[in-house]
């Protein structure tokens, strides 16, 4: 959700600068595997005094499993001011259980970073470096990673496959075969675009001097429980969906609600499942 700090952000990002979009945001959308937490814990090398950025941390979703899991110096980086307060709120609600949590939530920017040259042990970006997969980024990303510092990318990527019976909800608003649609005016995650900035430079030697275009991928299964309305909620927390004008945005949301209600799983208010698998892709700074 971010760029330049001289320039401004993509139009549609300016829709998660808003309260209710940001109460949405954080009370409906999904969270994340406890799996890929205890891969966090296990597999990176990190201490629980490890400096860590969640950068675009949005309202907290990703920065408060990580500080519930016990890592102490967080610093969550996020353009929205009301996502920062959302944000803000959440940590401060775990501190009052977890003492020695010491967190800041501040502006900034992919290519604006609050932080020091070389002094930040891993970046978790979650559900947002498809706003910002852009050489500037990545050059402001490795200024303030340490030697071997890590880059952690996340995404919950909708399983069709299992989700196959809310097919008609989707055909609402996406393209066919993984594309966007005309009305998926946002940068979209699953069309792996943002993979472009490290594949089209894995020859670049330069580019090598800044981080590994390599990226090592796991995955994890995630099912998130919600209802017809939260889905309504998180919907509306859907960047291109929240910019459209008021009786275009109600008349999908409209279809959308109706679509939940014709199928047996989902009418009159009962508890369904949404699979994601969650994507994980990690890279390094280089040592020297």
């Amino acid at each position: 959700m971010a760029s330049s700090a001289n320039q401004p952000l993509h139009p549609n990002a300016y829709a998660y600068h808003d309260k209710d979009v940001a109460f949405k945001y954080s009370n409906a959308r999904p969270s994340y595997p406890i799996e890929a937490i205890k891969f966090i814990e296990n597999e990176l090398n990190l201490s629980k005094d490890s400096v860590i950025i969640d950068l675009a941390a949005g309202t907290g979703k990703f920065s408060s499993l990580i500080a519930q899991a016990g890592y102490k110096n967080i610093t969550c980086v996020e353009p929205s001011g009301e996502f920062r307060d959302t944000c803000r709120d959440i940590l401060e609600n775990i501190k009052t259980e977890q003492k020695e949590l010491d967190y800041k939530v501040l502006e900034g920017f992919s290519t604006s970073i609050p932080a020091q040259d070389n002094s930040v042990d891993v970046i978790f970006s979650v559900q947002a470096f498809h706003w910002f997969a852009n050489a500037e980024s990545i050059k402001e990303i490795s200024r303030v990673l340490k030697p071997n510092g890590i880059l952690f990318l996340m995404w919950n990527v909708f399983d069709n496959e299992a989700n196959s019976e809310f097919q008609p909800l989707l055909s609402l608003f996406r393209g066919g075969n993984g594309q966007k649609s005309e009305l998926m005016t946002s940068p979209f995650s699953q069309s792996y675009e943002w993979m472009n900035i490290f594949k089209d430079n894995e020859s670049n030697e330069e580019f090598k001097k800044l981080i590994n275009p390599v990226l090592e991928k796991k995955t994890f299964n995630y099912q998130h429980l919600t209802n017809t309305e939260k889905t309504i909620m998180a919907m509306q927390s859907i960047s291109f969906i929240a910019v459209l004008p008021t009786e275009k945005r109600d008349a999908l949301l409209e279809k959308m609600r109706a679509a939940l209600n014709s199928l047996e799983s989902t009418k009159d208010g009962k508890e369904f499942n949404i699979h994601y698998k969650t994507e994980v892709y990690i890279t390094k700074k280089p040592s020297n």
